[in-house]
């Protein structure tokens, strides 16, 4: 009950006799202010006026015109009155009455008569419990957006942590290694293996922020257990190559020959437990073995691990589940990892409904078990690896790429051509869904096959295109959906689930990978377009290359890595350089408006666009660059700070000054093999004739949007000596090469441009 000066609570009794009015007005007017009510009609009137809702409502159920029950249903369903305490106060003392009450919202119910003691407990209990229950929310929401905000950290700090490690990593593949002395290989091998272990720290420690935010969701599918024993029996039997250890292994041949469960995660839980088990064991053995066991009278599938190592001390049990925890740190300092194994899974058999169990004798071993419900699979429902053959299109398969950078369609058409897959391209969301509608009108019942969507772009951002896209199948009824592939540079945590809610099917990050979009291929095109048995040819494209000497030459340009995502395709490469430097002058112009504009919004999308463009050429450097400028740009929540706008005004002229070098370094390159080409290989003269039906294909291919046939009339022009026409055939090929269709049909058209 409230004393002394602290402002006094309402309540407003609610009563169609004046006398019982009164009476509950002299019990509780020295404790609040309260105020007394008629009817229910009166009481919706009273708090349709005020401009603070009370604090608590007394009820009475009898009335006439609107009873008790109908007050509070009423009240319930008004989101502006739905959270207040209603207690009844009634003549009716029978239980179903008061089940009633309390089954419709009440908080209380309160026999007449009542004492005057009974009735300020009743109300200062209930006004208490609201008091708290508001507290408690309060500290819910707190706990959820500090929870949501490590996890947002983590998402940001790892994008940042994992791009340079995957370089590292994809590095130590490429690099050659026959001009290499003993030392320096095992210099590289360190390199390679501890790129590895700094992976799987930030992997791990995503995968944890997940499971804690409730973002983490098994994907169940059937799988053959044998080959999952097979395949980790094959990997960690070379690693304790590396001891004096032996591996040993058994499998349960009465096991079913088919699963249903998660299958990456199954294998993700015996592989933490299995390289836990090789860490802390130095010599004598590792032992896997996977069975089906009776327990409780169910069938569990049963993985156990034992190993001869340094075993765990009774006093640090309590410990072993237990975050970012190394035991026994004195003994074990020199032993790499993060602590994350366990919990992670521990946490993935609790999602199964299994459990961990572990026994373990101080300088003897340990024997890990994992115990999950065996579920028998479908043999025939397991999705065949496809996807590690080369996906090759059936003839006629179209797809869109909409991405705001004419560069970024040059290497998805480069990937996407490999597979026999015909190109048409969109620079907006607005456009894709233009076209979608002009193909539609044309009869098609599938537009395209396939859409691949840029998420960030501006005006009209992917996801909500792909929400458009949804809608208009939605009302235009459409029998069957386009599958959209999300294509995005934002790969954090996260991102895959926001794309998928946005309608979207599945997500390919930037730098696109060659295996990442077999998958896609593989799953997302149907049977009858895929052509069966195909063998892919092998693309000879070694010997000299005076175009890539060149370039190579170009201080932070690495143009292993750029081919590498371009799909070893050296022509899309030079094609996407090429477009780059055509439209450079663009990019920076769009950039530099939005900065001098302030418009954070928009001057994120541009630096965002360039930092996927300049990491698929090999511009590490570069694209870090901009991806700090992107970062600081957004800032927390959306909500850029005034620091990181300071560093964004700091840095932006330098580093479009620095983008204007590296473009200036292209062209550089690109005009000098071109001279030395014309020099030493005088191109043939030009036809007219030949050259006016290669326009009309050309105009044809451009207002369909077709890439494919529009690159294959510029490679032709490019085969010839056009004379007086030289420099306008020149012009018509840049636009040509940077998707510019529009103006390449107003050449075409207006005969006087060529």
């Amino acid at each position: 009950m409230e004393t002394g000066m602290e402002e006094k609570q309402t309540i407003v009794f609610v009563d169609d006799s004046p006398v019982n009015l009164k009476a509950g007005d002299v019990m509780l007017k020295n404790f609040y202010n309260v105020q007394l009510v008629l009817s229910g009609k009166d009481l919706f009137e009273l708090l349709e006026k005020s401009a603070k809702m009370p604090n608590l409502i007394l009820l009475d159920v009898v009335m006439p015109e609107m009873d008790g029950y109908e007050v509070i249903k009423k009240l319930k369903a008004d989101r502006k009155t739905k959270d207040i305490p209603v207690i009844f106060v009634s003549a009716l003392d029978d239980d179903e009455n008061e089940l009633i009450g309390l089954n419709l919202g009440a908080d209380d119910y309160i026999n007449k008569p009542f004492t005057a003691a009974l009735l300020q407990k009743r109300v200062e209990h209930q006004l208490l419990m609201k008091s708290l229950n508001k507290e408690l929310l309060i500290a819910k929401e707190q706990a959820e957006a500090a929870n949501q905000a490590k996890s947002d950290f983590l998402a940001r700090i790892s994008h940042e942590i994992r791009t340079p490690m995957n370089a590292i990593s994809g590095l130590t593949e490429v690099v050659r290694k026959d001009n290499l002395d003993r030392a320096q290989i095992d210099y590289l091998q360190t390199i390679k293996n501890m790129s590895k272990i700094l992976l799987q720290i930030i992997n791990d420690t995503l995968d944890l922020s997940k499971i804690e935010a409730g973002k983490m969701e098994l994907q169940p599918n059937h799988f053959l257990i044998r080959k999952t024993y097979e395949q980790l029996c094959s990997a960690y039997r070379i690693l304790v190559m590396n001891k004096d250890l032996r591996f040993r292994s058994s499998f349960d041949n009465n096991l079913p020959e088919a699963l249903y469960g998660d299958e990456t995660r199954i294998h993700q839980m015996i592989a933490n437990v299995l390289g836990n088990a090789i860490k802390y064991t130095k010599s004598g053995f590792v032992d896997l073995k996977i069975k089906s066991v009776i327990r409780d009278s169910f069938k569990w599938l049963a993985i156990i691990v034992e190993d001869s190592g340094i075993g765990i001390k009774k006093e640090d049990y309590g410990n072993v589940f237990t975050r970012f925890q190394q035991l026994d740190q004195g003994r074990n300092r020199h032993i790499q990892g993060t602590g994350l194994g366990l919990p992670i899974t521990l946490k993935f058999a609790e999602m199964m409904n299994g459990t961990i169990e572990f026994e373990s004798v101080y300088g003897e071993g340990s024997v890990f078990s994992i115990y999950i419900p065996l579920v028998e699979g479908d043999p025939d429902k397991i999705e065949k690896d496809i996807y590690l053959e080369t996906v090759m299109a059936a003839d006629g398969v179209t797809a869109l790429v909409v991405d705001d950078f004419p560069v970024n369609h040059t290497v998805a058409l480069g990937f996407l051509q490999a597979h026999n897959i015909n190109v048409e391209t969109a620079l907006s969301g607005a456009e894709a869904l233009l076209k979608i509608e002009e193909k539609t009108l044309a009869g098609n019942e599938v537009p395209y096959d396939l859409i691949f969507m840029d998420h960030m772009m501006p005006e009209m951002d992917g996801l909500e295109t792909a929400a458009y896209i949804r809608q208009w199948e939605k009302e235009n009824s459409r029998s069957k959906a386009i599958p959209i592939i999300a294509l995005s540079a934002n790969a954090v945590t996260g991102a895959e689930e926001i794309f998928l809610e946005a309608g979207m099917n599945d997500f390919i990050p930037k730098p696109i990978n060659k295996n990442q979009l077999n998958r896609v291929l593989a799953k997302w095109l149907p049977p009858e377009k895929l052509v069966k048995g195909y063998t892919a040819p092998v693309i000879e494209e070694s010997g000299d290359d005076p175009l890539l000497e060149e370039i190579a030459k170009i201080p932070g340009l690495d143009c292993q890595a750029g081919l590498t995502n371009t799909g070893n395709n050296r022509k899309s490469y030079y094609t996407a350089l090429r477009q780059f430097c055509a439209a450079c002058d663009d990019y920076l112009k769009e950039l530099q408006n939005a900065f001098a504009k302030d418009a954070w919004k928009d001057y994120s999308v541009r630096v965002h666009a360039l930092k996927g463009v300049l990491a698929a050429f090999g511009t590490d450097e570069l694209s870090k660059w901009a991806y700090k400028l992107e970062m600081a740009s957004k800032g927390e929540n959306s909500v850029p700070t005034a620091a990181a706008l300071e560093l964004c005004r700091a840095e932006t002229v330098s580093f479009c000054k620095a983008i204007g070098e590296f473009r200036d370094s292209l062209n550089g390159a690109f005009d000098r093999i071109d001279a030395e080409r014309r020099s030493s290989e005088p191109l043939p003269k030009g036809d007219k004739a030949a050259l006016d039906e290669q326009l009309a294909e050309l105009q044809t291919a451009c207002l369909q949007g077709s890439g494919s046939r529009a690159d294959k009339v510029s490679a032709w022009l490019g085969e010839f000596d056009w004379g007086d026409l030289a420099e306008k055939i020149k012009t018509l090929r840049r636009f040509i090469e940077s998707n510019d269709y529009d103006i390449v049909l107003d050449m075409i058209k207006d005969g006087s441009k060529l």
